[in-house]
């Protein structure tokens, strides 16, 4: 299930999302920014009570204006915020539902788990463009109190790299991390873990 509807395909290269707590503040964010720049808003959803969450994309200046703009205007109601100049593939793909499905059941997995979405996206991407592993599934915001967490497949050692760069990109929204080196294939991982939205 994707996040996005289909008519915000393609995504631009560069992505930005702010994550807010709180309804009012999020319409009058997306309002500010679509004054302020030439962007486009992919999303805007509540999920979680008050929890907002605003994706944007487009030309890299542009983006960098409006993001800007997010942060004064979300001030004191913004969770985290993160832009991505140049965004990974693989996490624009997972934004459209889709993910990794070909994989060596031998791989290992690392399940992390972020406090918001905003780290999910930013660990993400920083963990595709550093070593070869692929993003297999996540769950984003509903249900799970705002959180996401998401699954890695890949060797063990390029899992050990991924997490190293996974703590330094969630910073404090890293939750928890677990790499399960040889995942037994009846596991609850095989699970899929749904779509918040």
């Amino acid at each position: 299930m994707s996040w996005l509807d289909d008519r915000y395909y393609p995504l631009a290269d560069a992505l930005a999302a702010v994550e807010l707590d709180g309804l009012a503040r999020g319409a009058r964010l997306v309002d500010d920014i679509l004054k302020a720049a030439q962007v486009r808003v992919i999303m805007s959803k509540v999920y979680s009570g008050p929890r907002h969450m605003v994706l944007i994309d487009g030309e890299i200046e542009a983006l960098y204006r409006a993001f800007d703009v997010a942060l004064v205007v979300g001030g004191n109601r913004m969770v985290d915020a993160m832009i991505l100049p140049h965004a990974h593939p693989g996490l624009k793909a997972a934004l459209r539902g889709q993910m990794m499905t070909e994989f060596d059941n031998e791989d290992a997995i690392l399940l992390v788990e972020t406090a918001t979405l905003a780290s999910t996206f930013r660990s993400v991407d920083v963990a595709l463009k550093a070593v070869p592993v692929g993003l297999t599934n996540w769950r984003l915001g509903q249900g799970i109190a705002g959180r996401g967490v998401f699954a890695l497949r890949g060797e063990h050692a390029n899992l050990e790299a991924a997490e190293e760069v996974i703590v330094e990109a969630a910073a404090g929204g890293l939750l928890e991390c677990q790499l399960i080196p040889r995942p037994d294939p009846l596991g609850l991982w095989t699970q899929p873990f749904g779509q918040g939205g």
